[in-house]
């Protein structure tokens, strides 16, 4: 299956895809928004192909489901990104709960507006996590490659063998098991940068004054 964006962004009420199917969205050299209602993927794979520089923001409204050994952004692509979490950023603005399960393997940095976070199974999460949430739980065999997950509100529950390789800023913080947390700076150019309002109209500017 192919969806093909290089004409402009999109929006769908439902996206399934499963059974081991693949839906490649193509970007070509420019930045496309995909925006959808419910997002549900059991056993299938995203892939973006892309020319140069071209990147995929998808933006899910209500619901988002991964589960099996579904894949997001694992895919060759000779001649445009390949597998950057640069290239797919995730926008999640549901109240339902936020599951990575199963053996999936994603390339991507994502925001969770206010859900809870549970990343559980033996996945593997590639990119930058932004939560706004109140609760982040890491358990079971899964790894979490990123700059920082970012939950200052929330608290963040370790348990099994989850591992993050990176930074994390989280309220408070609880751990059990054979978990490991280890900065690294292998993955310093994977955080997108953060668009600048321009002012005016009452709208403030953010951004990121330093890392420490």
């Amino acid at each position: 299956m192919t969806l093909d964006l290089r004409s402009g962004n999109a929006y769908t009420p439902s996206l399934s895809v499963s059974s081991n199917r693949s839906l490649a969205i193509v970007v070509g050299d420019q930045d496309r928004t995909l925006r959808v209602g419910n997002f549900n993927m059991t056993q299938g794979h995203l892939n973006i192909i892309s020319e140069g520089d071209g990147n995929l923001e998808l933006y899910v409204d209500d619901y988002f489901n991964i589960g099996g050994g579904s894949s997001m952004n694992n895919n060759s692509n000779p001649g445009g990104n390949e597998r950057t979490p640069l290239s797919l950023l995730i926008a999640y603005a549901g109240s339902t709960e936020f599951v990575v399960s199963g053996n999936q393997t994603m390339n991507a940095n994502m925001f969770i507006k206010d859900a809870d976070i549970d990343f559980t199974g033996s996945g593997k999460v590639n990119g930058n996590v932004i939560s706004g949430g109140e609760n982040v739980t890491l358990q079971g065999d899964g790894t979490n490659n990123s700059r920082v997950v970012y939950a200052p509100n929330a608290h963040v529950n370790m348990t099994g063998s989850g591992k993050i390789n990176g930074s994390l800023v989280a309220k408070t913080f609880d751990g059990s098991g054979n978990f490991y947390v280890n900065y690294t700076t292998d993955f310093e150019d994977t955080l997108p940068d953060l668009p600048d309002s321009g002012g005016g109209g009452g709208t403030t500017s953010v951004a990121i004054s330093y890392w420490n």
